[in-house]
């Protein structure tokens, strides 16, 4: 149901890895859509960094939708680890990276320490995209 799945699902070759409550990565038939755990930060870590580092060739983009939902599943803490580590995964790489956050979900605080982990970002609201920061 998401925007972002709705809006990309038609075009081919992109893998959607969609958050479950199973242990281990899985695909789903033929779809592109892969079940990844929830709660295994190990894991996940470790399907970030394969999606990176196959195929250095092809050029690569990482849309994760969306950084509140990981902040309300597993605390703020847990997830600014994670996305330090995901920072650390793809800067070893050529890779464009985009990671949504609702903003009205959180606390200036909040938003603020996850806006310090990336260089360039984005708005958007009723009046459009706009740049908020260059990286």
């Amino acid at each position: 149901g998401s925007p972002v799945y709705l809006l990309l699902k038609d075009i081919p070759g992109l893998r959607f890895f969609i958050f479950s409550d199973n242990s281990y990565p899985k695909k789903t038939g033929d779809s592109p859509e892969v079940m990844v755990p929830r709660n295994d930060y190990a894991v996940l870590l470790n399907v970030m960094d394969e999606a990176v580092t196959n195929s250095p060739d092809r050029p690569k983009a990482i849309i994760f939708d969306n950084v509140s939902s990981l902040i309300l599943d597993a605390g703020f803490q847990e997830c600014y680890k994670f996305l330090r580590q995901v920072n650390e995964i793809l800067s070893h790489g050529d890779v464009i990276s985009e990671f949504l956050v609702l903003s009205k979900a959180h606390d200036d605080k909040t938003m603020n320490l996850i806006k310090n982990l990336y260089t360039g970002q984005l708005t958007y609201g009723a009046t459009g995209l706009h740049v908020t920061k260059q990286g």
